[in-house]
């Protein structure tokens, strides 16, 4: 079993949504580097729908 997933930004967007995206990534902190977490919060999914670039979460498998 993989201990992390690897999941395409724009794919969790055609996949859920944009408003339920929106509420997972509300949740995001990077203490290290205050500005990923900015991007996150608040350009990660206009930059995916315009595919300006393309961003990756590495997500721990709970299973």
């Amino acid at each position: 079993m993989k201990e992390y997933i690897i999941v395409n930004i724009l794919d969790m967007l055609e996949a859920i949504g944009e408003q339920n995206l929106s509420v997972i990534l509300s949740d995001f902190s990077c203490q290290i580097n205050e500005e990923i977490e900015n991007f996150v919060w608040n350009n990660v999914i206009g930059f995916a729908k315009r595919k300006m670039a393309t961003t990756y979460f590495f997500l721990r498998n709970f299973n």
